[in-house]
């Protein structure tokens, strides 16, 4: 199976293109599977911020200019992006964790008309200081398994992602504090299941 980077966000909206600029810069910001990061992650964050100047103005004023404007910088920020694409894909050279991990969605060669199946968390371990051990046991029809978790009452916050389903370390948490942990399970050309039912464990 041969997993590449989707590139539909470039012909969704300004909106959907915004995000997924905002996501890259986030994910691949002082992301150790891309070290050292490719020079033109560092036009990234500006190239987006100078799209949002560009869309407010177009909204603002509705001019002819305006309009260019936006879609100079919509041109500009999709190169950018394609140039990550191509960088994230020669680093992974093929492993579906590592292109996710850079905050991009995923296709694969093969298609499945099934979506994955819901995953269930049947237990949850302590593991080191400040992360836990998750078990889902069976993958079922899923390659890849997310994380997310929050504080109880506060916002999902996204986790790992994994292709084994027995053990998924989560760290990054604070050693006392109670979480809530949730898995979603993605199916070839990035089908995805519902998100399970959550389950709290407190991080040791």
């Amino acid at each position: 199976m041969i997993y590449t980077i989707s590139k539909g966000f470039i012909q969704g909206t300004d909106q959907e293109v915004y995000d997924q600029a905002t996501k890259a810069n986030t994910k691949m910001t002082d992301n150790p599977k891309f070290t050292p990061p490719d020079p033109i992650l560092a036009t990234l964050a500006p190239a987006t911020l100078l799209f949002q100047q560009k869309r407010d103005a177009m909204d603002a004023g509705s001019s002819k200019e305006a309009t260019a404007g936006r879609d100079a910088a919509r041109e500009a920020l999709i190169v950018i992006l394609r140039a990550l694409i191509s960088y994230v894909e020669k680093v992974a050279m093929g492993d579906p964790v590592i292109m996710l991990s850079a905050g991009f969605d995923i296709i694969s060669s093969e298609r499945s008309p099934t979506a994955p199946a819901t995953p269930v968390i049947q237990g949850i371990d302590f593991g080191n200081k400040g992360n836990v051990i998750i078990h889902a046991g069976s993958m079922g029809n899923a390659v890849l398994l997310k994380v997310r978790y929050r504080i109880p009452g506060g916002p999902w916050i996204d986790g790992v992602t994994s292709s084994q389903a027995r053990n998924i370390v989560q760290d990054g948490l604070t050693s006392g504090q109670t979480y809530e942990f949730a898995l979603q399970a993605f199916g070839t050309n990035n089908q995805v299941s519902d998100w399970s039912d959550y389950v709290s464990h407190m991080a040791p």
